[in-house]
């Protein structure tokens, strides 16, 4: 799948919230999407941005579970997924607004 790199950014101008591409390296802000109005205008706006983080570990976790194909495996899967929790839950938080997101003005 190909699909412009993160991390995207919220822009948020009143009227319209935009999700632009901050990967400067590939391009200059591209808008990825635009939400306009609306009582989840922002929470919209910030699933949409962590999608490719989402992404990202969703096929982390499939990959590792692929691999396993023992019960013995199950018992290693556990642990090795464990290591991709505090990094699922930053995204979760981030989704849902708990951590300090990156909103520019």
């Amino acid at each position: 799948m190909e699909h412009t790199p993160g991390p995207w950014l919220i822009v948020n101008d009143e009227i319209v919230v935009k999700i632009h591409s901050g990967n400067l390296k590939y391009e200059a802000l591209s808008t990825i999407a635009r939400i306009r109005g609306g009582p989840r205008q922002d929470a919209d706006a910030r699933l949409i941005a962590a999608a490719p983080e989402m992404y990202e570990i969703v096929k982390i976790i499939i990959k590792e579970w692929e691999e396993c194909t023992t019960d013995v495996h199950r018992g290693v899967l556990v642990a090795r997924l464990s290591q991709y929790a505090p990094e699922a839950r930053a995204i979760l938080k981030k989704v849902e607004g708990d951590l300090t997101r990156r909103l520019v003005k």
